[in-house]
């Protein structure tokens, strides 16, 4: 695995917008931030919570929310 692809995933942002991102193996989710997003983004195990600059809300998730669907 080449860790540098998840350091600053803003191609895996991209990605997920189209739904082509793929999972990080061994990992049941990874939250990400600096990707300003307008809302919480979703791609397979991987979420985006950088909403700040895009909706002036910050964006605050519990566990629960995490692996809701």
């Amino acid at each position: 695995m080449i860790w540098d692809d998840y350091l600053w995933p803003v191609h895996q942002y991209k990605r997920a917008l189209t739904k082509t991102a793929k999972p990080i193996k061994g990992i049941d989710a990874v939250v990400h931030g600096h990707v300003n997003c307008d809302f919480v983004e979703r791609g397979i195990n991987q979420v985006w919570i950088d909403t700040i600059l895009g909706s002036g809300k910050l964006t605050v998730l519990s566990t629960d929310q995490l692996f809701s669907p």
